[in-house]
């Protein structure tokens, strides 16, 4: 339950000013999902008239609307009317796209729009630290999070990763953290959003049937930065071209992370330099020396994307305060994320993997980077207009076969079936049986479908989930023979 806010006592003007800016108001939220729903139970609870308007059919909502009767609110289903036009401001819940009919409809009415994020840092009175970035975003989130209450700190970790910021803002108080995972989507319609330290971890083709293109998608990500001040720090990544990190505008305290070798042959600054990875060692500055924090070969979790994110949630938290054994213990003692290069069982000498967060190519290529096993993968979705003949090198190197289902199987076959065997499945436990049949020993078979899950699944959290189960169902039917 949200806490209510104490209006009366509201301590600065600009924590006051914020409350007056939903008091009363006429609020209209688009969107019923995860954080369309928390917001709107946030602006009730601070005392607003709230709106919602969602696309899906009163049959499939009624958790939400019972939750929307509860705190007061008012709705309306299975399509969007020009209701939504006499609210004051309109929140936007980030799977509406920007240019769908009804968000046309509220910018020609000249309604200010604002995304679910920028509503919800209004009233977090706590630190933000936020991260983006086409990948690592939450493995590097929940590192950071780790690390913080390693240090004592009471911290949410929160956004994109599933819990909205709208519900916890009201838990964050002033010595508190908010650690929120943040989308190029949640980045469409901020204003004021300025975390204490914001991070930008990569930028590669990713979302582009949303954003159309490459560029459109990087300008949305440096959004995260647009209205920091000097006081606040942004964490960019120095080895990454699609960022081109010393050219980011900012009025924040850049900290960079990456390889001195690339940090060497870019002449940059000295003081920039907060985490580097020197051989196979990461190092700090730390109170204007070269500090090393750990052996590359002591993280638990495997793979030299790991490094990277290790390394950027090591730079986040210096830029936040937090002390160097603090930043050791959270880090060696971290041993993953549910469906990032997931371990789920080991059956008659196979390894099986959930890698259902891999949603865009390059996130496919860390994984299979990862392992030294060969590889059977199962590949394919809902694409994102990229090209899968990226995959042909590491294919080649690292995988035995693969399996292509979902929307974009007839892609993968086209680019990849010349390098190695391409079979179709129609679902994701035929995959699974499948693979079973044809999996050697020490092989490993990876779900790392380098694409959206919308085709088939709600979200990717389920497309995990029923792989996992498909997988457990089958390591069960082994034992019982």
């Amino acid at each position: 339950m949200i806490e209510k806010a104490n209006i009366e006592t509201a301590s600065d003007s600009s924590e006051m000013k914020n409350l007056e800016r939903v008091k009363g108001r006429k609020v209209g939220v688009v969107g019923m999902a995860r954080s369309g729903l928390a917001c709107a139970m946030l602006a009730r609870e601070l005392g607003a008239e709230v709106f919602v308007t969602e696309a899906r059919e009163e049959c499939a909502l009624d958790s939400e609307l019972q939750t929307l009767k509860e705190v007061g609110a008012t709705f309306e289903t299975g399509g969007h009317t020009d209701a939504i036009l006499e609210s004051d401001y309109v929140i936007v819940s980030p799977g509406v796209p920007s240019d769908s009919s009804i968000m046309q409809s509220i910018h020609d009415a000249g309604t200010p729009v604002f995304s679910e994020l920028e509503f919800a840092s209004w009233f977090t009175r706590g630190k933000i630290i936020a991260l983006t970035g086409a990948n690592g975003k939450t493995t590097t989130a929940t590192m950071v999070h780790e690390i913080l209450l390693q240090g004592n700190y009471s911290a949410e970790l929160c956004g994109n990763i599933g819990t909205p910021l709208s519900a916890v803002a009201m838990k964050v108080k002033r010595n508190d953290v908010a650690v929120v995972e943040v989308s190029s989507y949640q980045l469409e319609f901020v204003d004021q959003f300025a975390p204490d330290v914001a991070a930008i971890l990569n930028i590669t083709p990713d979302h582009l049937s949303r954003h159309k293109t490459f560029e459109n998608y990087r300008l949305a990500k440096l959004r995260i930065t647009e209205a920091q001040e000097a006081n606040q720090k942004l964490v960019l990544n120095a080895d990454d071209s699609g960022l081109d990190a010393l050219t980011v505008q900012t009025s924040a305290r850049r900290m960079m992370f990456g390889s001195e070798k690339v940090m060497d042959a870019s002449s940059m600054d000295s003081e920039l330099r907060s985490v580097f990875l020197r051989g196979e060692t990461i190092f700090c500055q730390f109170n204007g020396a070269y500090v090393k924090l750990f052996d590359c070969e002591s993280l638990q979790i495997p793979g030299r994307h790991n490094i990277e994110n290790a390394m950027a949630a090591a730079a986040c938290c210096l830029a936040f305060g937090v002390t160097l054994e603090a930043i050791r213990e959270g880090l060696l003692s971290f041993a993953g994320v549910e469906h990032r290069i997931e371990y789920v069982a080991t059956i008659d000498g196979v390894q099986w993997i959930n890698d259902s967060k891999a949603t865009n190519l390059a996130a496919t290529i860390c994984a299979l980077e990862a392992f030294e096993s060969p590889v059977r993968l199962i590949l394919g979705g809902q694409g994102k207009g990229e090209d899968f003949r990226e995959l042909q090198s590491v294919v080649r190197d690292k995988v035995t076969s693969i399996v292509a289902l979902g929307d974009t199987k007839e892609e993968v076959f086209s680019a990849l079936g010349k390098t190695v065997p391409v079979e179709f499945a129609t679902t994701l436990e035929g995959s699974v049986l499948l693979l079973s049949q044809t999996a050697q020993v020490g092989e490993a078979v990876l779900l790392s479908p380098g694409c959206a899950s919308f085709d088939m699944f709600t979200d990717y959290e389920e497309r995990g989930k029923v792989y996992k189960d498909a997988v457990k169902r089958l390591a069960k039917k082994g034992n019982d023979n």
